[in-house]
């Protein structure tokens, strides 16, 4: 790897990756340390440690200030392409309460104790499901409905209160997705299509979006999806890096665009070439 560096777990992994984005790099890879600190790795080859043996657990490390992006455990690490980030979904937890079920929860993991936050990421990435739930013992259960005529006073969830397999803490499970898409291929004073799309929990946000050439920012107040179109034209023929980021809540696409020439319908840059063979 050509440069590193450390960010702490209260950080989102968008740190690293804006970092080697930034830098130029094709790839970032995030490794989990320790409790306090994870390792960001930036390099233009994506096989650098191909001959390390992986196993399915080897990438499955919670990776700072996010439920469902991971980093590399221990000497592995988790390797992501900045250099075209086309989507950034994100889970965002809300806590509903304690509740007493009617029948005990089946449990959905019992290979390990798991806090909130990873039983929310287990319930929605594996079982599919929009609510998430942890007993006093850890468990974490799996479900699709929660009854508000279920819910009780908070302090029944109290890890002093005596355990009992049918009352547990539940999460709600939203997301959170920032997606851009265009033509792959764009030409010199040819007006194309950039589509942006969003999908949130949050009512008010800024969204910031910069073309390399021409920035504009969008506030909406009140609706929480936004579809919208950009058409333009460049002028001048290279590549173009664009950002789009959505103000205070860690989120982000990042990508680059060729623009050709206007008589090079058929051209692919020797430059793009030799970075695709890196891949």
């Amino acid at each position: 790897m050509r440069y590193s560096f450390k960010f702490s777990s209260n950080e989102h992994p968008n740190k690293c990756y804006d970092e080697c984005f930034q830098r130029g790099y094709q790839y970032a890879a995030t490794r989990k340390l320790n409790f306090l600190e994870n390792l960001c790795l930036c390099d233009d080859r994506y096989d650098t440690y191909h001959h390390y043996t992986k196993t399915p657990s080897s990438c499955n490390c919670q990776c700072g200030d996010s439920l469902i992006t991971y980093c590399g455990c221990e000497h592995f690490n988790r390797v992501v392409k900045v250099i075209k980030r086309f989507i950034n979904t994100e889970l965002v937890g809300y806590s509903l309460g304690c509740f007493k079920m009617k029948k005990a929860f089946s449990l959905d993991n019992n290979t390990l104790k798991m806090n909130q936050d990873n039983c929310s990421q287990f319930c929605f990435i594996n079982s599919g499901k929009n609510f998430s739930a942890v007993n006093l013992e850890g468990g974490c259960f799996c479900n699709d409905l929660i009854f508000q005529s279920k819910k009780i006073s908070n302090s029944f969830c109290d890890k002093n209160y005596e355990s009992n397999n049918r009352i547990a803490k539940i999460t709600q499970i939203l997301t959170r997705t920032l997606k851009i898409e265009f033509e792959k291929k764009v030409f010199v004073n040819k007006s194309f299509d950039c589509a942006l799309s969003l999908s949130t929990d949050i009512e008010f946000f800024e969204i910031f979006i910069d073309f390399n050439f021409k920035k504009y920012q969008l506030i909406l107040n009140g609706s929480k999806e936004l579809e919208t179109v950009f058409n333009f034209k460049y002028t001048v023929e290279g590549t173009y890096n664009i950002n789009v980021l959505l103000s205070k809540h860690k989120m982000n696409v990042q990508t680059v665009i060729y623009v050709y020439g206007e008589n090079m319908l058929n051209f692919y840059p020797k430059d793009q070439k030799s970075k695709e063979n890196n891949f």
